[in-house]
């Protein structure tokens, strides 16, 4: 793999929720610079502190980082 490439959330336009969880919820959001469309999820930092689901939270996102798959997307 190369190099990570460094986006802020105002380098893509919010379209609309996609669904909702625990800890958050999933945009649709469209990039400014390529038109395409992208999944962000948003995670409130501090429900997951207090409900000491940090490790789980790190874990599912080394794990998405990990795999390729094509009905799993890719992180």
């Amino acid at each position: 793999r190369g190099p990570k490439a460094s986006y802020r959330l105002t380098d893509f336009i919010i379209q609309r929720t996609l669904g909702t969880g625990s800890f958050g919820r999933v945009h649709l959001v469209r990039s400014k610079h390529n038109l395409r469309f992208y999944a962000i999820k948003v995670l409130n930092k501090e429900k997951i502190v207090r409900t000491k689901q940090v490790e789980h939270t790190n874990n599912e996102k080394m794990m998405l980082e990990a795999v390729q798959h094509p009905f799993i997307v890719n992180l």
